[in-house]
């Protein structure tokens, strides 16, 4: 269950900025920079698959001292691995052990899990985050392709019976009808499943999904602060006019 101070699902859709590097000391710019736009970003999301060794063996000391340093921005862990487009080469039994420390750290307000790792994993994930009160962003990624449009349904249908909160799809489109497939396919489990839903076209392709998506139903967006986490990502104060646009001429009508 998702913490309500999250405003999930409220409003315009979510922005959640990527930090990505090795260490606090590595972040310190992008940290500095998020505070200052802080009116833009709604969640941080923390990628480990960027991290050292050494913040990896200190994680617990690390999301203390990061906690701190974002003065109370909700912070969503993610170790993405390199079959879902990171850099991270963690068995499972490793990405486990690490999503487990995270997931029972109190700075932690989500964890992404990816839907394609082992059920023996995913499932005892998901169990112990529903223990924590730490919501789940259940994710599947393609940067190779956009899969047909019922596939894409069975995907999102595969993460609702898994259990997670949010359930997140991100897709890389060859055509602009790949975009559209992608919407509709946002559009219509939004109005078939009771979880949350987010769906991205990513490259340049894909930007309108970004910046629209919520009017399809789409309930978090990916911006940049300073380097992107993934093809496509529009810097934050461009993404928050655009979603102003687009979501607020919504709301009024």
């Amino acid at each position: 269950m998702l913490n309500p101070k999250l405003n999930i699902g409220e409003g315009h859709s979510k922005i959640v900025v990527s930090l990505l590097g090795e260490n606090l000391e590595k972040l310190s710019r992008q940290i500095k920079d998020i505070l200052s736009s802080h009116r833009y970003v709604d969640i941080v999301e923390l990628r480990a698959d960027y991290f050292s060794d050494e913040t990896l063996a200190n994680l617990e000391q690390f999301l203390t001292a990061l906690q701190e340093e974002l003065n109370g921005i909700p912070i969503l862990f993610t170790y993405r691995t390199k079959g879902q487009g990171g850099h991270g080469d963690y068995s499972s039994d490793e990405y486990f052990e690490l999503l487990q420390r995270a997931i029972q750290h109190p700075a932690i307000e989500l964890v992404d899990i990816e839907m394609l790792m082992y059920d023996d994993i995913v499932k005892p994930l998901i169990d112990l985050s529903r223990s924590e009160a730490v919501g789940v962003v259940l994710s599947y990624h393609n940067f190779e392709y956009t899969p047909k449009f019922k596939e894409l349904m069975a995907i999102y249908t595969s993460m609702q019976e898994m259990g997670g909160d949010i359930l997140k799809v991100a897709v890389m489109p060859e055509t602009g009808h790949d975009v559209l497939v992608l919407l509709q396919a946002v559009f219509e489990a939004k109005q078939q499943v009771s979880q949350y839903i987010v769906g991205i076209s990513m490259s340049e392709l894909g930007k309108i999904s970004r910046i629209a998506g919520g009017v399809f139903g789409s309930c978090i967006t990916f911006g940049a602060i300073t380097e992107s986490a993934a093809p496509g990502q529009l810097h934050v104060d461009i993404l928050k006019n655009q979603l102003e646009m687009y979501e607020g001429s919504q709301h009024e009508s």
